[in-house]
């Protein structure tokens, strides 16, 4: 996997797990205290490593995107 398709990888797994830190945020205690931001990191890490490989797959079957094949080696 070339550089520009990691960090569009990379880019969509982050947006996928602010996405969800932002809906617990809506859902958790206005004061967060060290339970919530634990949690919080938690939910980001998990959405994140999850997000990853379907990323992965997703970009593998577009055309569109800018730059050698995904999975070409050197």
């Amino acid at each position: 996997m070339n550089v520009r398709y990691q960090m569009l990888v990379a880019t969509m797994a982050a947006t996928a797990g602010l996405i969800t830190l932002g809906l617990f945020r809506l859902i958790a205690k206005p004061d967060a205290g060290y339970r919530d931001i634990a949690i919080g990191t938690l939910i980001y890490a998990a959405t994140y490593m999850v997000t990853v490989p379907r990323a992965e797959v997703l970009l593998s079957r577009l055309s569109f995107v800018p730059g050698d094949a995904p999975h070409e080696t050197d």
